[in-house]
């Protein structure tokens, strides 16, 4: 019985012994494999698309995957398809942007969004844009190209034999094709097959080699931009336009009584620093178009999961009508809780029911994070442009 006893307690030892070494050995392996410059567990060093992964992980444009806790996971997801905000973020900061200067609350894209929205993406026209739906092709390369301020042609329909003059953003495709930016697909030999596939998804590993054929080709524009807007950080009403945000593209005017009118940066009653649309006095339009057009009215459905959409684009002047079809109550707030100081006027004050509304008109640029003031999980984002 002694006997029998010894030798467990011997195989005992061989197993941690064993499995201590199994350690050292994985450690040294992924020494090893760092050394040798793969960045990720699921970017093989002679996968086709592993020298542009790494590239743009030495640019800072990619990071790969974080866990729940916000550290690098150490993996890529090559082969996953690549999302709207995961395109946009990829497309920014490929192109050079200060992505800082972005206005963010709630959704982790909305700061790209909202430069992407100052800078007049076609893509964000879309209301009810989905942040977080795979991006199709045809997207992709609309976001490549107003990041990169490329002069779209006039499609013609004949580059690619699947996307004709009508196909939505034919005339980025075209374009970034024709600087051979995009090639289309290719047969199992790598024969061009003549078609690119304008409405089907794409994948995270394709995407970053496009933005880096971009970059490659027409450099880092948005640094421009962040240069030469750089010089306008000066202090307006106790704020810097730093802190307010990106600036709406739209001009100042003079009003009639000499004052000037147009998009100011200025720190509210709350201490918030944020764009507002001063307007002549007397007056409830001006020649800006911004201020003189027809708002629009949009509508949030209010659910039990939540809000839908759940990422908002609309202009300045246009109205949200938040409709609770939750069987819960309903209070809408904006961010933070519970001192909702973002955009303070923007608040319920009180719930209703199911089938009841709140509207509120959006008179501020920028990016307003809300949710709801009785179930903080819910939260949403809505974006207000020119």
């Amino acid at each position: 019985m002694l006997y029998h006893v010894s030798v467990m307690q011997r195989g005992k030892r061989v197993l941690i012994i064993g499995l201590a070494l199994v350690t050292v050995l994985l450690s040294l392996l992924s020494r090893v494999v760092e050394a040798q410059g793969e960045k990720f567990s699921d970017v093989p060093p002679d996968a086709w698309y592993a020298e542009y992964v790494n590239a743009a992980v030495d640019a800072g444009i990619v990071s790969g995957y974080r866990d729940s806790d916000g550290a690098l996971a150490g993996t890529f997801g090559p082969g996953n398809r690549v999302t709207v905000a995961e395109a946009l973020k990829i497309a920014l900061q490929s192109a050079g942007y200060d992505v800082s200067r972005g206005v963010g609350y709630g959704h982790w894209a909305a700061k790209y969004f909202s430069i992407a929205l100052g800078e007049r993406f076609s893509l964000l026209q879309d209301p009810y844009l989905n942040p977080d739906r795979p991006a199709l092709r045809a997207e992709v390369a609309s976001l490549i190209a107003d990041a990169f301020h490329l002069s779209v042609p006039s499609p013609k329909g004949r580059v690619f034999s699947d996307v004709g003059a009508g196909v939505d953003f034919a005339g980025a495709i075209e374009g970034l094709a024709i600087d051979q930016v995009v090639n289309g697909d290719t047969d199992s030999a790598g024969n061009p097959t003549g078609k690119f596939r304008p409405l089907a998804p794409i994948n995270r590993a394709e995407t970053v080699k496009i933005a880096l054929e971009a970059r490659a080709r027409y450099g880092e524009p948005g640094n421009r931009i962040s240069g030469s807007s750089s010089s306008a950080f000066s202090s307006i009403g106790g704020c810097t336009e730093a802190l307010c945000g990106i600036r709406p593209l739209m001009p100042n005017w003079r009003c009639s009584d000499g004052s000037s009118a147009g998009p100011s940066c200025t720190r509210s009653v709350s201490g918030v620093c944020g764009w507002v649309i001063r307007q002549c006095p007397g007056s409830s339009s001006s020649s800006s178009s911004s201020s003189s057009r027809t708002g629009q009215t949009y509508e949030v459905l209010y659910t039990k999961d939540g809000f839908a959409p759940s990422l908002l684009v609309i202009r300045y002047n246009d109205t949200v009508r938040f409709r609770n079809s939750s069987g819960l109550q309903m209070w809408v707030a904006s961010d933070p809780h519970p001192a909702h100081s973002d955009y303070p006027d923007f608040n319920q004050r009180g719930t209703s029911g199911t089938g009841s509304t709140y509207s509120f008109p959006f008179t501020r640029i920028g990016t307003w994070g809300y949710h709801s003031d009785l179930k903080l999980t819910h939260q949403a984002v809505i974006v207000v442009g020119q």
